[in-house]
């Protein structure tokens, strides 16, 4: 067992290493070689349009009732790989060069409830015959909330502006695509957790289920999004979109089982009305009455409703009663909420979604943390006996199934109390469990914390020692049986009393964990027997 316990220390420290070597490596490469690249090709580089003249034109027949065009004179640039280049948001267009229509993008006519194109990059080659040609680019507002936007036109290389586009968008692309990933293995594992009986309820699924929409939404709603799902920006615009309004809802139920039943049946409520306020809206999109981009107020409401009302259910009750109401994670929920706010802020100053970014860090860094510790507590209570809170008999038996020779400062003892049944029969089976709890509380601070400590079963415990030898532990079990005295002297009647059996690896060389254990055992019982020997005696 040493040998092995050696090698595997070896292994991990020589993985470590080189792990760190390679990093170092990679960080000098990066930083101090390079590569010369000469190209005397066609040029990858791109300029952006300034002198353009502007011109906003009342249009009945227009959906907001007005359209803008942007006039200026082409210069191609002497390469047949140019582009004319520009991001629209909810605008329908039409690009002409001289007076002739070169490019449109609006709804289709068979279109029955989609009336916005949402948004989409627009590209048109330039050839040599077109230098010098007058571009006129006509943006029609679908929303009057889109009559102020001001794009931005490049003339130059295609790719190299759709790398540039991809690069500012790389953060957004890695967290949205994290989001998904790491909802999708949330969700997986809250199943797994389910339909293996170690979880009934739902809260880490609804987390997963938010993690899912933030991905999603973000994913869809950065300006690369029509790049990277090329072919109907239409139906990337409605799942950003749909997606912002449904993730507040599992936000808010996920949320709710951070409080106790009492809080959280206004949150539970306020989801109700999310979830009806998402229908309306799709039913007013669907009958034609009002799209849902004319609704995307509603979903800020929603969130900033539900961030509000998250926190006033934490701040109710007064410090005194906080901690009986609250779970004790909600604070890590600030991050995430901080997160929402500071895009919120964002949004409505600037008037763009394009770089929101904070939700997104703030979620991954909250879920990262929520999974974990939620994991860690359903794997802590499968094996945590509930009643003494010490290590359960399901975790010794892994320990068991090493068939291994166990280290010869290894030390099993086994413990069981006497006369329990007496003492039940006696004064009830409230004192019992009393007694019970005495017992297991004064193992646990009587021991070293590097000590397995566990409730066999019954009124029988077992701990295995390690880095102890028989004499060190000979002062632990002075200073348990100690313990137990002033305990007896403190609380009275009925006393506790108990037989212990251990066994040392050392003495007994080759034996594996449950051979030394059922060594302890044998010892125990004993010392038991000896004990009731001894009380006949004198009872007698």
């Amino acid at each position: 067992m040493l040998k092995y316990n050696k090698m595997r220390t070896l292994a991990v420290a020589l993985f470590l290493t080189a792990t760190v070597l390679f990093l170092v490596f990679f960080l000098y490469m990066g930083f101090f070689e390079n590569v010369a690249e000469v190209s005397t090709g066609a040029s990858h580089s791109y300029t952006k349009i300034t002198d353009y003249e502007k011109q906003r034109l009342d249009d009945p027949s227009a959906p907001a009732g007005e359209h803008t065009e942007y006039r200026w004179t082409l210069d191609a640039g002497g390469t047949s790989e140019s582009c004319l280049c520009f991001y629209v948001v909810h605008q329908q267009v039409r690009v002409f060069y001289d007076g002739e229509l070169i490019y449109s993008l609006m709804p289709s006519e068979n279109n029955r409830i989609g009336r916005t194109v949402s948004s989409n990059w627009v590209s048109t080659h330039i050839h040599h015959e077109d230098d010098g040609k007058e571009v006129t680019v006509m943006l029609t507002p679908i929303f009057k909330s889109g009559a102020d936007y001001k794009p931005e036109f490049f003339v130059g290389s295609h790719f190299a502006i759709v790398i540039d586009q991809l690069k500012l968008d790389l953060s957004q692309i890695f967290l949205a695509t994290l989001c998904v990933l790491l909802g999708i293995l949330i969700m997986a594992v809250q199943v797994y957790f389910i339909f293996g009986a170690k979880m009934q309820n739902l809260n880490v699924l609804y987390l997963g289920t938010f993690s899912v929409l933030l991905g999603v939404w973000r994913m869809t709603d950065m300006r690369s999004s029509p790049i990277l799902f090329e072919g109907n920006p239409m139906v990337l615009g409605y799942i950003a979109i749909g997606s912002l309004f449904l993730c507040s809802i599992p936000l808010v139920l996920f949320l709710s089982t951070l409080f106790s039943q009492e809080r959280a049946v206004p949150l539970k409520l306020l989801s109700s009305l999310f979830s009806l306020t998402c229908i309306v809206v799709l039913a007013l999109q669907v009958l034609g009455v009002a799209d849902l981009k004319e609704s995307l107020v509603v979903s800020h409401v929603m969130l900033v409703a539900g961030v509000a009302a998250v926190l006033l259910m934490a701040l109710l009750g007064g410090k005194k009663n906080r901690q009986r109401h609250v779970n004790k994670s909600w604070k890590y929920a600030l991050i995430l909420l901080a997160g929402i706010a500071a895009d919120m802020i964002s949004f409505y100053v600037t008037k763009s979604s394009s770089h929101i970014i904070f939700t997104l860090l703030g979620f991954v860094i909250y879920a990262v943390i929520v999974f974990i510790s939620s994991i860690l507590e359903t794997t802590r209570k499968a094996y945590v006996d509930p009643r003494t809170g010490l290590t359960n008999k399901i975790r010794w038996n892994d320990l068991l199934n090493d068939n291994a020779p166990v280290n010869e400062d290894t030390g099993m003892i086994m413990m069981d109390l006497n006369g329990l049944k007496t003492i039940n029969d006696t004064y009830g089976h409230e004192m019992g469990d009393e007694v019970l709890l005495r017992f297991a509380g004064l193992l646990r601070n009587m021991f070293p914390s590097s000590s397995m400590i566990s409730r066999w079963g019954g009124d029988e415990f077992a701990i295995m020692t390690t880095n102890m030898d028989a004499e060190k532990l000979d002062k632990y079990m002075e200073a348990f049986r100690n313990a137990v005295d002033e305990s007896n002297r403190r609380h009275g009647e009925p006393h506790i009393h108990f037989a212990m059996g251990r066994a040392f690896a050392v003495d007994y060389p080759g034996l594996n964990h449950r051979e030394l254990l059922s060594v302890a055992d044998s010892q125990m019982y004993v010392d038991k027997r000896n004990w009731y020997a001894q009380r006949e005696k004198t009872e007698e």
